[in-house]
This record gives C-alpha cells, structure tokens and sequence, in this order.
C-alpha cells in the first residue's frame, strides 16, 4: 500500500476534522423514520411505482418511475409519470394523456424483459407523437411503442401489470372490449418473442365480479384478485394454472374484495382489500396463505369511522420480513393505523403519525427504502411528504449518481463527480481508490501522482442531492486505478459504483521512432536528424529543447537511450 507521508499540521487537521465527523454522526438518529423532505412533492396522486433502468447496459443506476395523475413533480413538469433519481424528477419520454372517458391516470407499471418500461391506465397518447396507444404502452428510454393496438377498455382501464417467467406480459382490467381487435376478457397476455399481439390469458375469466390486482409466481402461474361475486363458489382471489389449464380457488375462497396481492420471502401469498373471512377462517381484510391454508394477520385491519370505504390498496415487505399494508383504514390489530402500518409477525404497529389520506401504492427500493405513493397531502406528520414519501428502517446514506470513467493523458485533470441522495442527515464522504481512501495534496491518491483536491468533507444536513467532486492536477500513470466515493453517517456507509481511471505514461524520449521500443532504429533515425536528414513526425535534433541542435543534444540523446524508459 502506497502512502504519502503527512506532516504533523495535516495530521492534526485531519484529527480535527475525523472529531467533527464523529460528532456529527453521534447526533444522527438511525431509528426507523420517514426522510421528510428528501423529495419533493407531486400535485396529484400517485397510484404506482418501479424500479427502472432507464439507459440498460449503460452507466445509469436503476432509478424509481411513479405513475399517476398529476403534472409536477416539485418543480419539474410532466405529464402522470416522473422519474426519481435520488436528486431530482425528471420527465419520462413526455409521459402519457388524453383519456377516452374522464381523467388520464397512469394505474400500472412493470419492466419487460427487454427493459422497456411498460406503462398501463386510462390514456389515448404517450409521448409527443404516439397516439392510439389505447390504455397501454412502452417506453424504451428514448421512444415509445404501441403494444399492437391496445387493450380498449369498456368500463374500465388497464388495473394492474404483472411479468410471468416465461416473458408473457400479463394486463388486467374491469372488463376490456378488445384487444388487438379480438373481443378478449379481463386478463390479456403479450409475448414479444412468441406472439407480439394481445390475447386471452386462458379461455375463460375466473368467477368474480370484477378485477383489480394480478400477480405472477414463480413457475408460470397468474394469480387475479377483485371483488367477489354473489354467484355460488365465487371467490374475491384465484389461481391461474398453465400446467393444469384452468382457475384454482385458494382453499374456500375470499370474500369481499382483493386489491391488493404480495408473494412473501418465505413463498407465502399475502392478499388485501376488504374482507372478512378467508378459506373460511375469519380475518380482517388481509390474511396469509401458506401453500394449504389461510390464516390471520392477528386481528387485522379496519375503518371503524367509514366501515364502507375500508380498503388496503398496497402492499410490501420490509428487508426484516415485516408486512406494510397500506390503503384507506384507521385501525391496524386494534391500534391505530394511520392508513399504513406494519405487521411484525405478532403485533400491528402504525408507521410514525401514519398518513393523511389513502395510500394508493408500496415499493421497496433496492436501497431498502419503502417509496409511499397515495392521495395524503403530509405523512409522518411533515407536509414536506405530499402524496410520495420515503421511509427507511436504517437511514444510511447512498449515492445516487455516480462518477464516469475517464482516460487521460500524462499531466492532465482528472475531475470525478458523484451525488448522496437526498433526505440524509449528518453525512460525511470520502474517495477512495483501490478501495483505499486518498487524501488532499500532492501525491495524494499515488506516490508521485498529481495533486488531490476534495477528497473528503461534509454535506449539508439533511443532503440536498449536492455534487462532491474530485480533482487531481497534474495526473501521472501511477494516479490510474478505480476510483469511487463513500457517503456515511452513524447509521452506515454507501459507495458509489467504480469509475476506471486510466492515465498514459509520457513518451519514453529515446523512441525517437516512435514505434514503441527502444532500440538501434532509434539511434539511426536520431543521428541521420542531427545530421541534418529528414526527422520523425514531431521531432528534432533540438534533443535538449535549448533552442539550438549541438553536441549537447548529442549527449542527452545518448544518455536517454543508455537509460531507457
């Protein structure tokens, strides 16, 4: 490991500025809390949520996409769908409009297996150009796609999105008239390898009155929750089977509504809405089925204000294996719930101060952030939460942006920029390279190498999303290597991705050739030079760079070449 020797003031400095990290950090609450204020608020619902890759292959991180119905995202103008970095919103391609019936609303969104983002709900148009997308839509980060000729809807819109092993992307609806101008019913599948038009998911609809919420299993299956019909043997949740072609009840069945399906870690299906009993065992509109019998979340949840608008729209699971439930109730296992609680695997337990009005979707991040998306107007009692939130068990910080690769020649800069997401308190960062952390000055990063600005410091608390740069002048070769930054805080570390930094060794001064080897060729074009004869591209007999071709430039040619690079 190669280390630069600090002088006892730069010791001391840095003494004095690792305490003032330190306290900080000390001051820095890691209990489970809402990041109020880390982003800014949308002025409409937020009905859905995902995680997408917008450039693929390329350098960019996955990134959370909302859909919904609203027009800003903070200040940023958009058109029901936003994309959140961890610093900022930003438009997708446009964004969708013009419904045929009422308003436009982005209800579902899922990720094909190509990496499109597929975008469903109530709209005519996606983009600036695309029209007749009819309910349905892709976006493949610089253009959008109609998906044949759409699904048209008849009472209702595109609900919910699912993607099955096998590719297949899976829409529901209330009831769909066509599809692709095939008269189809709630269910429609699209494969772009095996048949790139919409049709049936099976030849009849499973027994409910209507269809709210799809989810695919591992293994091919298709799993549709709505609201249960009077008809004898109707039930509020079935099973799609391929291997056995037809629907499959769980047990006896749900009654009232499902709106809302999770697969848990451990294989379980969690399904909510609006129900009292389950495969005949009474529980409180959520319950567990675990492969051959459902059970209760303890007393589960209820609206004892507004019994008839009781609701759990949205659910997620916790990196701990906690339940969140959100939706439209005041009470969770006989404690208040605030609209959005969580399930221990004993006890309900309201988030901190809950939310103001109903929560419409659950995501959890790959940073282990539950993104918060409903129609409240503050949440965890900051108004700063408007309709999107986030909420995190440990609040380490992350980066958001990350720095690129550069290759540089000998003696120029290199200036590495990163972003800390926002929302995060008392946080410090540091660069590293190698996986060792550098320091300001010369040589700073190398022995010999250039001199390092930036290395470290602090950010604003809470992080704003601001740049930390890093610059090294006068890079040198042995400056190259893999460079990133770590943001931290008493509640943990998170880095950056790498960024190859490659610098050029300067020209070895006795290729006078140039060909890359040091050798008699070299000698002979250098003597037939300083003779006066033709020289090589770029050089001269001037070997000494004193103005004047002599002797002297004989020599230092001579002891260049004597002593090669």
């Amino acid at each position: 490991m190669r280390r630069n020797s600090l002088s006892n003031s730069c010791m001391i400095l840095g003494a004095s500025y690792a305490l003032a990290i330190a306290s900080l950090a000390h001051a820095q609450s890691c209990t489970p809390q809402w990041l109020n204020g880390g982003m800014p608020v949308l002025n409409g619902t937020a009905f859905s949520a995902v995680m997408w890759d917008r450039d693929g292959a390329g350098p960019l991180p996955p990134a959370l996409v909302v859909g919904g119905s609203f027009t800003l995202a903070g200040s940023t103008v958009v058109s029901n769908l936003a994309l959140w970095d961890g610093v900022a919103w930003f438009d997708v391609g446009g964004g969708v409009s013009g419904a045929l019936h009422g308003a436009t609303v982005v209800n579902a969104l899922a990720v094909a297996p190509n990496g499109d983002l597929v975008v469903g709900g109530a709209f005519d148009d996606a983009g600036p150009t695309l029209t007749a997308a009819n309910c349905i839509a892709r976006y493949n980060g610089s253009t959008w796609s109609r998906m044949g000729q759409g699904v048209w809807r008849f009472v209702d819109t595109v609900q919910s999105l699912t993607i099955r092993d096998n590719g297949d992307i899976v829409a529901l609806g209330g009831l769909f008239l066509n599809a692709d101008n095939s008269l189809v019913g709630p269910l429609v599948k699209w494969n772009d390898s095996t048949a790139p038009l919409w049709r049936d998911l099976a030849a009849s609809a499973p027994v409910m009155q209507s269809y709210r919420t799809v989810l695919a299993v591992p293994g091919g299956d298709v799993i549709a929750g709505g609201v249960a019909g009077a008809a004898s043997g109707s039930s509020a949740v079935w099973r799609w089977s391929d291997s056995l072609n037809t629907w499959l009840p769980f047990g006896s069945g749900v009654n009232g509504q499902v709106l809302s399906l999770l697969l848990a870690s451990n294989g379980d299906l969690v399904v909510a809405g609006s129900f009292s009993t389950a495969g005949g065992t009474p529980a409180s509109s959520i319950a567990r089925w675990n492969g051959s019998s459902f059970s209760a979340l303890g007393s589960g949840i209820t609206n004892p204000s507004q019994l008839s608008q009781l609701a759990v729209r949205a659910l997620a699971q916790m990196p701990g294996g906690d339940i969140v439930a959100g939706g439209q109730f005041d009470t969770a296992g006989g404690n208040p719930g605030g609209r959005i609680a969580r399930w221990d695997g004993a006890t309900w337990t309201r988030l901190p101060q809950g939310a103001g009005d109903i929560v419409w979707s659950l995501l959890l991040t790959p940073q282990n952030e539950l993104i918060i998306g409903g129609a409240y107007t503050f949440a965890g009692g900051s108004f700063s939460n408007k309709r999107i939130a986030r909420y995190t068990d440990s609040p380490a910080p992350w980066a958001a942006r990350h720095p690129s690769p550069q290759n540089l020649a000998d003696g120029a800069t290199v200036t590495l920029s990163a972003n800390c997401a926002a929302g995060f308190s008392s946080v410090s960062y540091h660069w590293q390279r190698g996986g060792l952390d550098i320091a300001s000055g010369p040589g700073g990063a190398s022995s010999g190498g250039g001199n390092v600005s930036g290395a470290s410091g602090a950010l604003e608390s809470p992080t704003v999303g601001s740049t930390v740069t890093l610059t090294i002048t006068g890079a040198k070769a042995s400056d190259s290597g893999l460079y990133r930054v770590v943001f931290t805080n008493a509640c943990g570390s998170g880095a950056s991705g790498d960024a190859a930094v490659a610098i050029a060794a300067p020209p070895c001064p006795a290729d006078f050739d140039g060909d890359g080897t040091v050798d008699f060729f070299d000698y002979d074009a250098f003597v037939i030079c300083f003779e006066g004869g033709p020289c090589p591209p770029g050089k001269s007999a001037d070997f000494d760079n004193d103005g004047t071709s002599d002797f002297f430039d004989y020599d230092a040619f001579v002891v260049a070449f004597e002593n090669p690079c």
